[in-house]
């Protein structure tokens, strides 16, 4: 059902096939607003969006989220197509829905990111990413000699190449990308769902301080072979987390549990289970992490299957936190030796 409104800034009750929808808009716009289940929602394509993915939609779908903003609530959907975009910034209580057919493109242009994350919120609540549709990042990668960069945990891997006389080769992301998929800062009361998270340019989902988080039912995927820092999902200071009923296939960490102060005071990750998962990763698929400067606890890990990974469990606990009352029961792991440049020894 469609209906074309010109609203002031006032609160109008419209009966809508048997559902009380309540809307809010600015003075003199015109949009319109979809109904069905009962779930009123603004298509993107309404506000500018095109669906085409040579053109930049970002500006389109920032004023779909913050005409609901305004409005106290509501959903923004992508209809099948291609949307290409910077930085999103989400707004309490409006949830982004991504229709099966419907990719986001993280765009190649740094003036388009003033956070690093395509999808950002801070001080948030009740937001959620749903649907079947994909977010790219489109991150690429070159090989080149490591020349002086250099990463203590590698560096008796590097020991070993130049011992053997092999060149020091391997993958650096190309400098046309940006930020990470998701970016959540101190949010509570997250959804994240359906999705597909595929070829973050860096971490793929890191939330920050976040209460009453689920992921589930999610697809992540980076290069195994070339994807360095293009982690799956790695919780900082985060309790009450359930991440469930997912496939996370990354060239870094497939789960990461970090306790650090990169955005604030370091606190606890805690309350999490992890349950239902299959994961590969060409560095560690589970890793309670070196940056963990205060606790990781309370963790819960079942019913998992790790294939191809270079380690399926990592501990490593030297920033000054603890890591305390986990357990990790009914895992199938399975390791392989992945390329010199993986933390981990033979």
């Amino acid at each position: 059902m469609r209906l074309k409104l010109r609203l002031v800034t006032t609160r109008i009750l419209i009966l809508v096939g048997g559902f009380l929808l309540s809307i809010i808009l600015l003075a003199g716009t015109v949009r319109t607003v979809y109904a069905a289940g009962g779930q009123a929602f603004f298509n993107v394509r309404d506000f500018g969006a095109s669906g085409k993915k040579a053109e930049n939609c970002q500006k389109a779908i920032q004023a779909a989220i913050e005409a609901w903003a305004a409005a106290g609530g509501g959903q923004v959907y992508f209809p099948p197509g291609d949307y290409s975009t910077g930085t999103i910034h989400l707004r309490s209580h409006v949830r982004i829905y991504l229709e099966a057919g419907a990719t986001v493109y993280s765009i190649k242009e740094k003036a388009a990111f003033d956070k690093e994350a395509l999808f950002y919120g801070e001080d948030l609540v009740n937001i959620s990413l749903e649907g079947r549709g994909v977010i790219n990042g489109q991150a690429e990668y070159e090989w080149r000699e490591k020349g002086d960069f250099h990463d203590d945990f590698i560096y008796p891997n590097q020991l070993e190449m130049e011992k053997i006389g092999q060149p020091l080769i391997r993958s650096f992301p190309k400098a046309n990308q940006y930020g990470k998929l998701v970016l959540l800062l101190r949010c509570r009361d997250v959804l994240i769902r359906g999705l597909s998270f595929i070829d973050s340019p860096s971490w793929t989902i890191h939330p920050y301080g976040c209460e009453g988080l689920t992921i589930d039912g999610v697809y992540i995927r980076s290069s195994l072979k070339e994807g360095v820092w293009a982690d799956g999902i790695d919780p900082d200071g985060c309790r009450d987390v359930r991440i469930a009923n997912s496939t996370i296939e990354t060239g870094d960490d497939a789960i990461v549990f970090y306790s650090m102060n990169w955005f604030g005071p370091a606190l606890p990750c805690e309350n999490i289970t992890v349950t239902n998962c299959r994961l590969s990763s060409a560095s560690s698929a589970i890793k309670f992490c070196d940056g963990n400067m205060n606790a990781v606890r309370q963790v819960t890990i079942d019913k998992c299957v790790i294939t191809d990974s270079n380690r399926g469990l990592s501990f490593m606990v030297f920033d000054g936190g603890v890591v305390e009352d986990v357990v990790i029961s009914n895992l199938v792991i399975e390791t392989r030796r992945h390329d010199w440049f993986w933390w981990g020894g033979r």
